[in-house]
């Protein structure tokens, strides 16, 4: 009967509610999880959870709301336009507090178990769940600014309804669960699949590198936080673990997926029923049945590809000229996307942190700390596996940071980072047209939120 109730407290405080569900008093979070057996099965939770979250969030946070996507269809338009509101599910935080809560179980639950973990494993099974915890709450902070701070499971009715905590609270919660991690999690496992689907050293530290850039420039932390993401760098270098594709190969990213480039990538396979949910998003026939894909390329990312670019293979494709929409879209994802029923699915993998990734952010940190010949040649590393000649090393400061967002802008399209480089690097309201003022960055908090939570106020732009 105990196993029974360990399995409605967990199977209720995963659900996709976490913040409005009832409160659970039947048993203590300690007896939840009991065995090692159980430890590792709530781990796997966390991971599947989160793969859950990011699905098409991926793309809608990372990316929608920023310069390098266009409205396909009619129902797409308020968030890649940016008139939006609180009734958007968009802003539905609470899949990323799901996540959150998943890990909280873990890292609170698993260090009690006695039975079938050693220490090693239970330590690493939590740093594993920080990590995971970490990037949610690095998500949340860039997206809302002051978010709920939650760091144990929700059992009680006063713990339903939280308050917004500062957002150098959250930061310092983040940070504290990186340095654990990190010394926690292995630099590699035994499978390929698990290196690149797992928490390791190399993904905590290209996580530790994004924060420490946001803080450095968002949050006032200066050239300390940039050095700190300097010497993360070069700490993922040192693992020896990662390396570019070579000239040519760069569709191999997301073709072949866990490449040696690829640091931290959500695992999905249509054959154990898990897909991304971007071919709803990002793709039309042929690569499934919608006549038009949501989010079409924009045309300033269309014109952005220099002569002989080798990636615009690998991230544009035209319609033929009997197709009913013509405007070109990107198949970066386009996996295995028909079920034997005809449902638009994809598979492919959606690539968290990746080695190409870190060197453009290390070269916008090294050229804020001065070091502009040293950025340069990182970037123009990235350039010749795109088969495009080197940067001028005589560019000014100003001039180079454009060239690293130039970059990363065909680099890194619809890997969910464009959204957040434009605000990390100061420019967003210089690039966007449609987004009005400082407050409008921030995303507004879901109207079901407000009204189940009295204690939560909403960002001022909405």
């Amino acid at each position: 009967m105990k196993r029974i109730y360990c399995t409605i407290l967990i199977a209720s405080l995963f659900s996709c509610e976490v913040l409005d569900q009832e409160p659970v008093s039947q048993i203590t979070i300690e007896n939840a999880l009991e065995t090692g057996e159980d430890a590792e099965s709530a781990l796997i939770g966390c991971y599947h959870q989160l793969a859950n979250t990011l699905s098409q969030r991926y793309i809608q946070w990372g990316d929608a709301r920023a310069d390098n996507l266009a409205v396909g269809l009619a129902s797409s338009a308020n968030l890649i336009e940016n008139t939006f509101n609180a009734n958007s599910s968009f802003s539905d935080w609470s899949p990323l507090y799901n996540t959150i809560n998943r890990c909280n179980i873990v890292i609170n639950a698993v260090p009690e178990i006695t039975d079938g973990l050693t220490e090693e494993r239970k330590n690493q099974i939590t740093g594993e769940a920080r990590f995971i915890r970490a990037l949610c709450y690095f998500y949340a902070v860039r997206l809302w600014g002051d978010v709920p701070l939650i760091t144990h499971p929700t059992l009680s009715a006063e713990g339903l309804k939280v308050s917004r905590d500062p957002g150098e609270n959250v930061f310092a919660q983040i940070e504290a669960d990186l340095n654990d991690a990190l010394e926690a999690v292995p630099v590699k496992y035994s499978s390929a699949i698990e290196n690149k689907g797992r928490a390791t050293k190399g993904g905590v530290l290209a996580l530790q590198m994004h924060v420490y850039a946001w803080m450095a420039q968002r949050e006032g932390g200066g050239a300390g936080y940039l050095n700190k993401a300097v010497s993360a760098y070069h700490d993922i270098l040192e693992l020896n673990q990662y390396s570019l594709l070579p000239e040519g190969s760069y569709g191999m990213l997301f073709s072949q997926e866990n490449t040696e480039e690829s640091i931290f990538e959500l695992q999905y396979n249509y054959e154990n029923q898990n897909t991304n949910g971007l071919a709803g998003l990002l793709l039309q026939i042929p690569f499934s049945r919608a006549a038009r894909a949501a989010y079409r390329i924009d045309p300033k990312l269309l014109n952005a590809f220099e002569e002989g670019d080798l990636r615009k293979e690998a991230i544009v494709y035209y319609p033929d000229p009997g197709q009913i929409a013509q405007d070109p879209y990107t198949i970066k994802y386009a996996g295995k996307t028909q079920t034997p029923e005809g449902i638009s699915l994809s598979d492919d993998n959606m690539i968290i942190f990746r080695l190409g990734g870190v060197m453009l952010l290390q070269a916008e940190v090294l050229n804020e700390l001065n070091r502009k010949e040293e950025a340069i040649g990182l970037v123009n590393q990235i350039r010749n596996r795109a088969g495009l000649p080197p940067l001028d090393t005589g560019l000014s400061k100003e001039q180079t940071k454009q060239a690293i967002l130039d970059e990363g802008f065909i680099e890194l399209c619809y890997e969910g980072h464009r959204w957040f480089d434009l605000i990390r690097n100061g420019v967003a309201l210089e690039v966007l047209d449609d987004i009005q003022s400082e407050d409008h960055l921030l995303w507004p908090i879901y109207t079901e939120e407000l009204v189940k939570n009295p204690n939560l106020v909403q960002n001022s732009f909405y």
